[in-house]
């Protein structure tokens, strides 16, 4: 009997806790989002994906939500802060770009995430570029990384395409087709242009031997 009080007061105890880590970035308070950031990145000042993602999510939460008197100093503090990590760093995430909870920046920088939306508790890592496969800016032409994605080193993800949840890419490759969830896909010599496919050409090539 006590023991299923126990649970129970449990589960209640743990309900609020679990609605908040559920809540999308959009609705968690900045300084939450932050410390969040924070402890995701090391617990370190020095990750430049702490400070890359501080930026872009100052500038969005001012686009989105800031009072108009705070709206000017706020903006001219984001975009300071969004310069100085493109100058250091090379990471630029332009502020349409809607970021998830948990993301982590791996490695030095040289990112340049312009998505349509990139997911929660997704891995990037250093030399990656999302983004269209012209010069369009609507965002129909725009990637969507959806929940835990890892993206490998120097990949590049192009396009209108979908990484489905928990799908992996590995480095040096090269995304213009959408990928399903859970989804392993790495280089080629020529581009990724879907998970199916290049799994066929890995089982073929040793009977082309």
């Amino acid at each position: 009997m006590y023991s299923d009080t126990f649970a129970v007061a449990s589960s209640l105890e743990s309900e609020p806790a679990q609605r908040a880590d559920s809540c999308s970035a959009e609705l968690v308070p900045l300084c939450t989002l932050l410390k969040e950031d924070f402890v995701t990145h090391g617990s370190t000042l020095v990750s430049p994906g702490f400070w890359a993602l501080a930026a872009h999510r100052l500038g969005a939460r001012v686009d989105a939500s800031a009072p108009p008197l705070l709206r000017g100093p706020l903006d001219v503090l984001g975009a300071a802060l969004a310069s100085a990590v493109d100058r250091l760093w090379k990471v630029r995430i332009p502020r349409s770009t809607r970021v998830g909870r948990r993301v982590r920046l791996r490695g030095h920088g040289f990112m340049f995430l312009h998505a349509r939306s990139i997911g929660d508790d997704v891995c990037i890592r250093s030399g990656t570029t999302l983004g269209p496969l012209c010069s369009s800016a609507l965002s129909e032409d725009l990637p969507v990384i959806e929940s835990g994605v890892q993206l490998g080193s120097h990949t590049r993800v192009m396009g209108a395409v979908t990484i489905g949840h928990g799908a992996r890419i590995g480095d040096d490759a090269t995304v213009l087709d959408s990928v399903t969830a859970g989804a392993d896909v790495r280089a080629q010599h020529t581009p990724a242009r879907s998970t199916r496919r290049s799994r066929a050409r890995q089982l073929r090539a040793p009977a082309q031997r």
